[in-house]
């Protein structure tokens, strides 16, 4: 890799770390004046919205099972887990969420052993187990304004959320890994966000609260931001990574999405305990060790990156 491109790459890398990692500050936003339910919808339609066109462009290259398996794809990897974020941030703080996040990675790699037969070097396994543990403690954690169980029960949204994606991972491995993320990226999104967006019109209180919430306007703004850069524009920056061959540099923002967030945490004045600090540093080490790939395993890294970026 050229410096020029080398120079390129740390910019998408450090504005891909900056949209993602906000992306929970952005949710927090959201819940003014939308419940978890709308913001989700209104997510998935903006985000819709900004790939129409290129879901119209590539449907005609894919069959009717395709569609239908694309759909599932949207679901888990994007649909299911924007109700489930939003409704943690109710009662978790945004570092807290933005750090367990962190478990994608990990629980990828639990169902591609137990689903597609992949077989991993003991490092791997022994960082899904240090990053279990580090959820553990994060999750009962949680926040310090809560009791332990309300802790748990949201914090286990979150581990759901993530559980979504890794299934998401290896569902566009596993199917789709010859074919075009953005193909695979906008006909998923279009196929969960138009219908999301009938029934946000249709089945919820969306027009009556942008009418009558006086904070709905400004949080209605903020989740708009969160689809078109945290869902769209962030699979484009993604995608540009992968194109300029720095497959293994990429997974570096498994890393620093969550520093982005306990960043945003910080500044926001959430409270931050020690327990935290230590919950944090336990889910990273094991999110490293559960990553470490040898050189030899780089090209099969490419398809379940393609997939990360429906995914955030």
């Amino acid at each position: 890799m050229s410096s020029r491109n080398g120079a390129r790459a740390w910019m998408v890398l450090i504005l891909l770390s900056i949209i993602w990692g906000s992306s929970f500050i952005l949710m927090k936003e959201g819940l003014k004046g939308f419940d978890p339910l709308e913001l989700a919808l209104i997510r998935m339609s903006v985000a819709a919205l900004c790939f129409l066109p290129f879901a119209l462009r590539h449907l005609r290259d894919l069959r009717t099972s395709e569609i239908g398996l694309l759909f599932v794809v949207g679901l888990t990897g994007n649909a299911l887990p924007a109700f489930l974020y939003a409704k943690s941030e109710t009662v978790l703080p945004s570092a807290v969420v933005g750090v367990l996040t962190s478990m994608v990675p990990i629980f990828a790699l639990i169902l591609a052993w137990l689903f597609f037969r992949q077989r991993f070097p003991l490092a791997n396994v022994i960082g899904i187990v240090i990053g279990i543990v580090g959820a553990a403690i994060l999750a009962m954690a949680g926040s310090p304004e809560a009791d332990r169980s309300t802790n748990l029960a949201y914090a286990g949204l979150v581990l759901v959320a993530t559980l979504s994606y890794g299934t998401n991972v290896n569902l566009v491995k596993g199917f789709f890994a010859k074919r075009s993320p953005v193909l695979v990226t906008s006909v998923a999104l279009t196929t969960v966000g138009i219908p999301s967006l009938l029934y946000l019109l249709a089945g919820t209180s969306f027009v009556s609260t942008l009418r009558t919430n006086p904070a709905a306007p400004a949080a209605l703004g903020y989740i708009a931001i969160l689809g078109a850069f945290g869902t769209a524009i962030s699979v484009l920056l993604f995608n540009q990574l992968l194109q300029a061959g720095t497959i293994i540099f990429a997974t570096s923002v498994t890393y620093t999405i969550p520093i982005v967030a306990v960043l945003w945490g910080i500044v926001l004045h959430e409270r931050i305990t020690a327990i935290h600090a230590l919950g944090f540093a336990i889910i990273l080490a094991g999110v490293w060790l559960a990553n470490r790939r040898r050189a030899a395993a780089t090209a099969e890294a490419r398809e379940p990156l393609q997939s990360v970026d429906a995914a955030i």
